[in-house]
């Protein structure tokens, strides 16, 4: 109560006091739309650097405290237009700049942690920044493609989404399976089981609960989704990280070394998984990557785990065996005596066995450098065809896009389930330029980042870091859901690490939003 009459207190005297003349300062500022709008884009990509390099920090918690803040944020000239495009140019930059912790400290978000595994490997190869163009060329190409895809996505949803919501449940059941058995040993499914239920379980009482809520500010629109998923996927990493030392590894300029066609192909499959599951509720970018993962030979984690055993061996073997050992015996075998064609033997095993080494490794640098082109992809277009999802068939599916429902709605916008109107289409015309426009700038920051900020890691104390957006985060959700919300918030973080100690997926965690969704659907809940 007295923390609630502090904060009360002075936001009364900032919109008393200094209110005025920063209201007085914006409106004049925002009765030039154009510019306006070009400072909110750029203020959004701003965000975004900041959700995507700082662990634990998502663009839900911009979107929702954005959302949460409206009514006060009109006072100061914003619009709700200016608001969702503030938190649509924050989520799409966010997709391009989370690959950076996720290669140089190895903490992913929710949507990178299919990234991890192969941008290490790409980092002690000597290859980090090649990884991070990579990832950012993946994802600029998929706002890329999305625009070729727009139309013939947004005529499939609204002609065949009503058929495929009758079925959504056994749909989200197919899913649900499909992310179980990807887990392939027998005992990790049986855990990742046990992940995907204990979250679903919780998802669906604190969903059951969400009119519980008691903000300490008082804000326009609050969900139990910023307590549950900073809790489940944000909160457990930083605290991991505080008793762990991430090793920074220097960074060079180096080719691509990845071909054009390789590239596209990639794009395309990423870009149709992120479109995918865009449109299906409490489905996530960690599950897309797995979806595409069915299409490559062993799926999206196992070939690292396999590390090409019997191909390459079997290959190298077959090539090299033959012509070492025929023309040894044959040019040695009457010149030198026993102990010299022995260690001839012995060094032309050595030399064979390092060229399947190094042809290994080169396969797996290769492979390490589709799935990021992939991963990134998926993310990107996940945004983008998340929007389209809303104006086609008024569906929101991501945490941005239901906090721009939330500001829109509020406004009064003539939202429709059944297609895009005269209005709501101009509106989505300029959503998909501040996709452009942000895309572009992140493009072009992720690789400037990507060279400066592994110096800067190693300048900072990354455990104080760690702390403090912890605390922020903490402090964020007391105001913004009240003590039920801190609650959920704890138990969360605790759940959180059921995936690290049982050694199965973060993705297994979704459940949390899958579950109660999928019972909906089955007419369950």
């Amino acid at each position: 109560m007295i923390a609630a009459a502090i904060i009360s207190a002075f936001t009364s005297v900032l919109t008393s006091s200094f209110g005025f003349a920063f209201s007085f300062a914006f409106s004049i500022l925002f009765e030039n739309f154009a510019l306006a709008f070009l400072l909110c884009v750029a203020g959004g990509w701003i965000f975004g650097m900041m959700t995507g390099m700082v662990p634990g920090i998502h663009v839900n918690n911009i979107a929702v405290v954005l959302a949460s803040a409206a009514a006060f944020l009109y006072g100061f000239g914003f619009s709700p237009i200016l608001l969702s495009v503030i938190i649509l140019s924050c989520a799409v930059s966010h997709t391009f700049h989370n690959i950076i912790p996720a290669i140089f400290l190895g903490a992913p978000g929710e949507e990178t942690v299919f990234a991890v595994l192969p941008g290490h490997k790409l980092l002690i190869a000597g290859d980090g920044m090649p990884a991070v163009r990579l990832s950012a060329l993946g994802s600029i190409a998929a706002v890329i493609f999305s625009f070729i895809m727009i139309l013939p996505t947004a005529w499939f949803l609204s002609h065949f989404y009503p058929f495929f919501e009758s079925k959504m449940g056994f749909i989200l059941l197919g899913l649900t399976l499909i992310v179980l058995l990807s887990e392939k040993k027998p005992s990790k499914i049986f855990f990742a089981a046990i992940v995907f239920l204990t979250a679903g379980f919780f998802g669906t009482i604190a969903f059951e609960m969400d009119g519980n809520l008691n903000p300490l500010l008082s804000v326009s629109s609050v969900s139990v989704l910023m307590p549950l998923l900073s809790g489940m996927f944000g909160v457990p990493q930083l605290i991991l990280s505080l008793f762990s030392r991430s090793e920074i590894y220097d960074v060079h300029e180096k080719s691509l070394n990845f071909s054009n066609k390789l590239f596209l192909k990639n794009v395309f499959l990423g870009t149709a998984a992120g479109a995918f599951v865009s449109w299906i509720p409490g489905v996530s970018s960690s599950v897309a990557a797995i979806l595409a993962g069915l299409f490559k030979e062993n799926g999206i984690e196992s070939e690292f785990e396999n590390k090409f055993e019997n191909e390459f061996e079997n290959e190298f073997e077959n090539k090299f065996e033959n012509n070492f050992e025929n023309n040894v015996e044959n040019n040695v075998e009457n010149n030198v005596e026993n102990n010299v064609e022995n260690n001839v033997e012995k060094t032309e095993k050595t030399e064979r066995i390092k060229k399947i080494e190094k042809a290994e490794n080169e396969s797996e640098i290769v492979l390490a450098k589709e799935y990021i082109v992939i991963v990134s992809a998926i993310s990107t277009a996940n945004a983008v065809f998340g929007l389209l999802a809303f104006f086609a068939i008024g569906k929101s599916r991501n945490g941005a896009v239901i906090s721009i429902r939330d500001i829109l709605s509020g406004a009064g916008f003539p939202l429709s389930e059944n297609g895009f109107s005269g209005e709501m289409l101009e509106l989505f015309i300029l959503f998909y330029a501040v996709i452009m426009l942000s895309a572009f700038l992140s493009y072009f920051s992720t690789i400037r980042l990507g060279k400066i900020i592994p110096r800067i890691f190693k300048k900072l104390n990354y455990r104080a870091i760690s702390v403090f957006v912890l605390a922020l985060l903490s402090i964020l959700i007391l105001l913004i859901c009240g003590s039920y919300g801190f609650v959920l918030f704890f138990v969360s973080i605790l759940i959180g690490f059921l995936p690290v100690v049982l050694r199965v997926r973060k993705s297994n965690l979704m459940g949390v939003i899958l579950f109660p969704v999928m019972l909906y659907f089955l007419g369950l809940r």
